[in-house]
């Protein structure tokens, strides 16, 4: 294979013509004395003495420095194995080891050395040659020591070398004897420059014991007309709907719905929802201001829920309430049908809470952690750290002092985002988080995880999947 490369802006050669290996040949582009690389090179290889002279490939990538470009980076073909700077650091994929053979006579005569063989990741040689004259025979007690025999390695990937040599020598008058060794080593690569980040989502209980989101299950009981005891509490959660007609999505026959078509919604989103007790309206079980997803929480400070609330939904307007636009009445305290997902008006059931302390909710409190580790060989500053959340992004940067942008070797950093799923809602949640960091010479690393989380059906019975 013929390599050759350009400056890519002025065309001017860097490289001239080289013949390499097919596969597995080193080259090396040097700039001239007192001088650095161009900050883009172009290198074309072809297979030369064809018919056509073929060209197989052209590349171009950036060699000013101020990009991240590390050790076995790919270009087309070409992986860089090696580079060095002006001040004459550097880094090499192929590194020059030294083996070194001692043959010693432990037995009680001198013998002739007859065979000295070398097994080199599989490949059996005869290195006879290396035994020295005047140390054949070996005397009693006697050693010596082969001269070194040079291999280069390529450490820029994991991997396994193994060496095992036998020896037979032949003892004057008696039988032969002989010897053999093994010497196994392990190269473990590691990028100087690393980083990894990694996300996980727990459920967090009222005991403190977590459970993964991936095996958080679904409520099997939706009804909360079924609980052992007066309901005290329930969760629902507000969208801008109408009514409902003849209230198709809940079972409850005391359930009424009007909505006011004259109200027009003004430049807020936010609305007041006031629910009060039909009969007592003295009897306030919520009185706030919320917008689209938002939960509201009906109670009776802990006492029962009266049988019959009326709920009244206004625009709002600069905390001023502009005009009523829905009005509905329903029954909460569970006598009537009451279960998860029911809709009454603009609210949709989410959970439920009953004096006896039973609880059947759709609703799972999470917390997401987002941990950037420094898994290299040197000092790493963290320059991004971002949480992207189905298009809700978030720069943790902001939130990290110094001492954590700045990461030790084998050091980590970590951060945590709260947040509520709805279990028996059909939904897919993805989370992604970016980091990117820089090392002492300069040198850039990035990784990227993702977590996702998917409810399939509205019915609130299978579990997640991820």
């Amino acid at each position: 294979m013929a390599v050759s490369c350009v400056d890519t802006a002025t065309g001017g050669a860097v490289l001239n013509e080289v013949i390499v290996d097919t596969d597995g040949g080193i080259f090396t582009v040097e700039a001239s004395e007192g001088s650095t690389l161009p900050e883009s090179l172009t290198c074309t290889t072809r297979i030369p003495e064809t018919v056509d002279d073929d060209f197989c490939q052209t590349v171009t990538f950036d060699t000013s420095g101020t990009v991240d470009l590390a050790l076995t980076d790919k270009f087309g073909s070409l992986i860089l194995t090696s580079c060095a700077k002006e001040d004459g650091t550097g880094s090499n994929c192929y590194i020059d080891v030294s083996y070194t053979y001692t043959l010693k006579n432990v037995g009680s005569i001198f013998m002739d050395i007859t065979e000295f063989i070398r097994t080199y990741q599989g490949i059996e040689e005869d290195l006879i040659d290396l035994v020295p004259d005047d140390a054949n025979p070996l005397q009693v007690g006697d050693e010596v020591v082969l001269d070194p025999e040079n291999k280069t390695i390529y450490a820029c990937t994991d991997n396994t070398y193994v060496t095992s040599v036998f020896v037979e020598a032949d003892p004057p008058g008696d039988v032969n004897c002989n010897d053999t060794q093994e010497y196994t080593f392990e190269v473990n690569f590691q990028e100087p420059c690393d980083v990894e980040v990694g996300v996980t989502c727990d459920s967090i209980d009222s005991q403190g014991q977590k459970t993964s989101c991936v095996d958080i299950v679904p409520p099997t009981s939706t009804q909360c007309s079924e609980v052992d005891g007066p309901v005290t509490e329930l969760a629902l959660e507000y969208s801008p709907s109408t009514c409902d007609v003849n209230g198709i999505f809940n079972g409850q026959e005391s359930y009424e719905c009007d909505d006011v078509v004259t109200c027009v919604r003004g430049a807020s989103d936010k609305v007041t929802i006031r629910c009060v007790d039909e009969i007592d309206s003295s009897v306030v079980v919520v009185n706030d201001v919320f917008s689209d997803g938002d939960l509201v929480i009906l109670n009776n400070n802990g006492a029962a829920l009266p049988s019959s609330v009326e709920c009244i939904v206004s625009k709002n307007s600069d905390g001023v309430d502009t005009c009523e636009s829905q009005s509905f009445k329903f029954n909460p305290s569970g006598e009537e049908d009451l279960k998860l997902n029911d809709e009454f008006g603009a609210l949709k059931m989410k959970g439920c809470d009953s004096t006896n302390g039973v609880i059947v909710t759709c609703l799972e409190d999470v917390i997401y952690n987002y941990t950037v580790s420094n898994d290299g060989t040197t000092m790493l500053n963290i320059t991004i750290f971002e949480r992207n959340c189905s298009g809700d992004l978030k720069d943790w940067i902001p939130f990290l002092s110094e001492d954590e942008k700045s990461l030790g070797i084998g050091e980590s950093v970590s951060k945590q985002d709260e947040d509520t799923i709805d279990t028996c809602s059909v939904q897919k949640i993805e989370k992604s988080v970016i980091v990117q960091a820089v090392s002492e010479d300069g040198s850039i690393c990035n990784d990227r995880e993702e977590l996702g989380l998917e409810f399939t059906t509205d019915s609130p019975t299978p579990s997640p999947t991820v």
